[in-house]
């Protein structure tokens, strides 16, 4: 909840939870540990924490450590800003910051032992280790610091990174700073101290007091410590780096110090002006005051959940350790979790409304490539991390290309896709990975087998199939022949993983006999699903799956797997094994669209809005059931919600988007200048409810429209689609539609 930029590199929030896949804040919990500057997968660091009274090194509560209790009507959070009041301790807590700085004001009452707390490790995904922290004391009130972290196993990967900070405060403090001591186990419950802990939460370490510099590892922080007069508020603004400590300070510089000095309500209002820019780029009309909060809080999140990487100057650093500098200080370095199926949410929304930033995740997987070799499928803090399955950053990469946003170097573009669709995965000398796991074994067989030397997951088939589509079509557009004829004819792969006769994904044998005893709903052989999910997953080829299955078959197995989640609620658990689909992660994302390809086009609007209502809620408790990865959940929301949706990811030559049932009696989105020419695209819905859901009959720029798909031209180049709804079905509109072209 905390104010967060647009893909902000600081994203400074409140954190409540211990090590674990949510490590993080969670809202249900009625306690703060720290507030820290980092939430990126893989990737914690440089909390801070005001407190009173005794020192204590440590999270708990009760005296057992630093956290606090908080009332839930103390806290708020809004664009641009983070409030709440810590019970424990009476402390007024307020939060800003810009893209690289953070503001921090606490509010304290009359103490003679008043401190800031700085703690470096801070809980992960992973197993996190502060290899060394070293921090000097540059003046009487203000500090800077390099704290390198170890995460050792990440996906078969080492995450190892150095965050170098500058904190200046608003007064003078004396500077100390803890850590535990070497060899010695620590066995920590929140609000417990074990036997082996004493003396006031201080668990056996060592504390060090009034020092100028401070060398640490493992468990360790930093504090400042003052007197306070009632009512007294300190105030610090914090840079940070992944460079250097220069570049920390001219983060803070040029961001936070020189515009807006201490002024925190300039900052707030500086953060709403960069939001407001994104929320204005379309404007949705309705007369429920909750689903317009709905809808602009689903476009938040889809701007909030990656990470800048490069500092204002453009210095970064890159997956092997070396630093980089970009030609153009006002590009940036993007890192993130995987790019897996984005293609159905995040790339799409980027591409309507924020081709900028499509333009610049391009440019800095280009980046990747020109000064490592290869792309990225999951830049975290700008490694190559082999997370999740396939190289989906090529979807993005030639989604981008086919709407038109063609500054970036097309050619090297086709290139890195085509490298990293032939060479096999390799280590790389940062640590990290790069490659398609189960590639050798997909050329040789062309499916990724269930057995022997060269076995992997069937759903690999699937995934690496539509990546060589989405080469293909990048191949046609740029007029390489070879290549689309090699690649089109490797994207049909997806056959030799259908079993015809039972109409599933399959696990085969490498002698080409199917996976027996069979059971469409195990996991085995499947990434976070089974073989009901992965059966739909063809994007680039839907109309060749519904002749496979056979039309008939195709409506109503489809039909019967939503109709098996309407008793589980939709059960929105990720890696639910025991679910025909689950809208809460990646591999569906795509199936509620897919009755519109089988010339049923009124399913697809009945369960797209069942779908947004069972999954996306008006509560913090139940805004999105499952996983959000980012903003993947949070834009399928909002392209869904505006009745348009992209199955192959916008990647092929001439992309289309399918049409569903708006929420909203009215949605105006204003295109970009620099991209689109500034031109608007209007949709009108009649009767516009949650009881209208169906299509009754379109017009597009006023011409009758009896498809359920229009060119992605006609959006960007302006004008008016106007859908008439109606409680019930109507089975004759769009069903004679033919097919799209590639």
């Amino acid at each position: 909840p905390g104010p967060w930029m647009p893909f902000s590199m600081v994203k400074i929030s409140p954190d409540n939870q211990d090590e674990s896949w949510c490590a993080g804040y969670e809202y249900s919990h009625e306690y703060i540990d720290c507030f820290s500057h980092i939430h990126e997968w893989t990737m914690s660091g440089l909390g801070t924490m005001p407190t009173v009274g005794p020192l204590r090194t440590h999270p708990g509560l009760d005296d057992s450590g630093y956290s606090s209790r908080f009332d839930k009507s103390t806290e708020k959070g809004g664009i641009g800003f983070y409030d709440v009041t810590l019970k424990d301790s009476g402390i007024k807590v307020e939060l800003t910051a810009t893209t690289r700085a953070s503001l921090q004001r606490y509010t304290f009452s009359a103490s003679d032992q008043a401190r800031v707390l700085i703690p470096f490790l801070l809980p992960n995904e992973y197993e996190t280790h502060v290899i060394s922290a070293k921090v000097h004391r540059v003046s009487s009130n203000e500090i800077e610091g390099t704290i390198q972290t170890d995460v050792p196993s990440v996906y078969n990967c080492r995450q190892r990174f150095d965050l170098h900070f500058v904190s200046q405060f608003n007064r003078s403090f004396d500077f100390g700073g803890w850590q535990n001591l070497a060899g010695r186990q620590v066995t920590i419950q929140r609000g417990v101290i074990r036997p082996d802990g004493e003396l006031n939460g201080w668990h056996g370490g060592q504390v060090f007091s009034n020092v100028q510099e401070l060398d640490l590892s493992g468990d360790c922080g930093a504090f400042a410590q003052f007197k306070t007069a009632p009512d007294e508020r300190v105030e610090i603004r914090t840079g940070i780096s992944l460079v250097s400590v220069e570049d920390a300070r001219l983060n803070l510089e040029r961001e936070l110090s020189t515009p807006f000095g201490w002024d925190l309500d300039a900052v707030v209002q500086n953060q709403r002006r960069v939001w407001n820019d994104l929320f204005n780029r379309v404007e949705i009309e309705t007369p429920d005051a909750r689903e317009k909060t709905r809808f602009y809080t689903h476009l938040y999140r889809s701007f909030s959940g990656r990470n800048i990487w490069s500092d204002v100057n453009g210095d970064w650093i890159d997956p092997y350790g070396r630093a980089q500098k970009l030609a153009d200080p006002a590009a940036v370095m993007l890192g993130s979790d995987a790019l897996w199926n984005t293609f159905w949410n995040l790339n799409p929304l980027m591409n309507l409304m924020a081709p900028e930033w499509s333009v610049a995740w391009t440019d800095s997987e280009l980046q990747l490539y020109d000064k490592c070799g290869w792309l990225a499928k999951g830049p975290a803090g700008l490694k190559y991390i082999d997370v999740m399955a396939s190289e989906h950053e090529i979807a993005l990469l030639v989604a981008a290309y086919q709407a038109g946003l063609k500054g970036s170097d097309s050619a090297k573009i086709l290139d890195a896709c085509v490298k990293m669709q032939t060479s096999l995965p390799q280590k790389t000398p940062g640590g990290g990975r790069i490659g398609n796991a189960s590639l050798k074994g997909y050329l040789q067989y062309g499916y990724v087998p269930a057995d022997g030397p060269l076995k992997g997951k069937t759903s690999d088939t699937f995934e690496y199939a539509y990546d060589d589509w989405c080469v293909a079509q990048l191949a046609r557009a740029l007029g390489h022949k070879d290549l689309v004829d090699t690649f089109l004819k490797r994207s049909q792969n997806w056959r030799n993983a259908l079993d015809v006769e039972t109409g599933f994904a399959r696990p085969r044998a490498a002698n080409g006999d199917w996976e027996t005893p069979f059971d469409p709903y195990a996991r085995r052989g499947f990434t976070e699903a089974n073989a009901w999910q992965y059966t739909w997953f063809v994007p680039q080829d839907t109309g060749e799956l519904v002749k496979a299955m056979g039309r008939d078959r195709f409506v109503s197995r489809l039909n019967e797997a939503f109709e098996k989640m309407v008793p589980m609620r939709f059960n929105a658990t990720a890696n639910s094994s025991d679910c025909p689909i689950n809208m809460g992660n990646e591999t569906t994302m795509q199936v509620p669209w897919l009755f519109n390809w089988a010339g049923a086009a009124w399913m697809s609007q009945k369960w797209t809005h069942a779908v947004l209502d069972a999954y996306y809620g008006f509560n913090p408790a139940d805004a999105y059931l499952g996983d959000d990865d980012q903003g993947q959940m949070a834009s399928w929301f909002v392209m869904s919600a505006m009745g348009l949706f992209q199955t192959d990811g916008g990647c092929r030559v001439n992309p289309i988007y399918e049409i569903g049932s708006p929420l909203y009696p009215k949605t105006v989105i204003h295109l970009s200048k620099e991209y689109y020419g500034g031109k608007t695209f209007v949709i009108e819905t009649h009767n516009a409810s949650r009881a209208n859901r169906y299509i009754q009959s379109a017009t597009l720029n006023g011409r009758q429209l009896d498809q359920w798909w229009i060119h992605q031209k006609d959006v960007v180049n302006g004008g008016r689609l106007v859908i008439e709804l109606g409680p019930t079905p109507n089975k004759n509109w769009a069903t004679q539609c033919p097919a799209p072209e590639e």
